[in-house]
């Protein structure tokens, strides 16, 4: 087997899709979509993602490769963002397979040392391609990239089965957030989709409208404009689709964004009308329409998103993630591993990360603990 890279840079959004669906481990993260997204963050200095094709020019395996400057450290990521780690297709032997992820490897790490590059951030998602094909989630090669040197840490991220009939996926909703469902209903609230099936016509400006509300709610601008045109490119490219509930027609109160690929969907930005989020907690009502949205529209699964907890050995949690997390984890949802890798290429900075979160672990009161009803 003759191996070779095609970046990115020099293919259609249309032919990288159609490589990538032949690659049986590959995410939504090397999906086109998300890679132009990715790439309009200031940080972002460039984009060198690539596959992995052989002699006949067929893919053998997607690099998701984002270059970043943060602090004055350069990584391999997107902003922070971990990078997808490599996937492989499936269609080929234990030792091709080998073949394939070392010269991926080794492609990454000259990338790496011609960049000065110091860290090396990835991520192992669990909805792949394999999850649509066979409408269940994998955990083959989990902890592959252990083999090449790097430390792993592990959150869990909350997805919804979309398979589950529809009266238990409600009766599987925590009892607490029926009850908010109901008030909401009983305000008047209702939710509106957009995408290119529902109001194709408003995407632009119902985006924008996002878009202010977001700056509202922050105080200031969280990230470029340029990332919330490649929200509307998703959308009308047929990957994303936005949820407003209203309390009356002309008064959106919270927005929900979610992306599509595949079988699967996900949840993606989301921001609440700070004046309005007392009277309606619309946030419950919005999710829930959305997984009936994904269920009655043939999706398999939905990820909410991530379930945070207390201070672990590489992850510092926020407060504010914590409630978060646990307001998501009421509907009814699997907790499946998503799981970081991080790797170094400089001892230094190895030093210097190891010793920082150890020390803020050790002084943490994280011990085995129980709530007890």
């Amino acid at each position: 087997m003759i191996l070779a890279k095609l970046m990115f840079s020099e293919v259609s959004d249309i032919e990288w899709d159609e490589n990538i669906e032949l690659i049986d481990e590959a995410t939504h993260l090397s999906a086109s979509f998300m890679l132009n997204y990715f790439d309009k963050f200031d940080n972002v200095i460039d984009n060198h993602s690539f596959l992995v094709i052989n002699e006949h020019k067929a893919p053998m395996a997607v690099c998701s490769i984002g270059l970043s400057e943060i602090s004055k450290t350069r990584e391999i990521s997107f902003n922070g963002t971990p990078c997808a780690v490599i996937s492989i297709t499936r269609n080929v032997t234990p030792s091709e397979r080998r073949k394939i992820i070392n010269f991926s490897y080794v492609e990454i790490f000259k990338y790496a040392i011609n960049n000065n590059v110091e860290i090396i951030r990835m991520l192992r998602h669990p909805l792949n391609i394999i999850s649509s094909k066979q409408n269940k989630i994998s955990a083959e090669y989990m902890f592959e990239n252990i083999k090449y040197n790097f430390m792993y840490s592990v959150d869990n991220t909350l997805i919804v089965d979309l398979r589950t009939e529809e009266d238990v996926l409600l009766q599987n909703v925590n009892k607490y957030t029926r009850q908010k469902f109901r008030k909401s209903l009983k305000k008047g609230l209702f939710v509106k989709i957009y995408n290119m099936e529902y109001n194709s016509n408003q995407l632009n400006l119902k985006l924008e409208e996002f878009r202010m509300a977001h700056l509202k709610a922050s105080g200031r601008e969280t990230r470029p404009k340029s990332t919330w045109i490649s929200m509307l490119e998703a959308m009308e490219k047929g990957n994303a689709s936005m949820f407003i509930a209203y309390s009356d027609e002309n008064n959106p109160v919270s927005y929900l964004f979610c992306g599509e690929y595949k079988n699967a969907a996900f949840g993606w930005s989301q921001v609440n009308v700070e004046q309005y989020e007392k009277e309606f907690s619309p946030r419950h009502i919005l999710e829930w329409e959305a997984i009936l949205y994904y269920k009655r529209n043939g999706f398999s699964f939905y990820e909410i998103g991530e379930r945070f907890y207390e201070t672990q050995m590489f992850h510092r949690s926020t407060d504010k993630e914590q409630s978060i997390s646990e307001f998501k984890e009421k509907y009814g949802t699997i907790i499946y591993p998503k799981i970081h890798w991080t790797s170094f290429i400089d001892k230094e900075t190895l030093n210097v990360y190891l010793d920082n979160n150890v020390n803020e672990f050790k002084n943490s009161n994280n011990l085995f603990k129980m709530e007890i009803e």
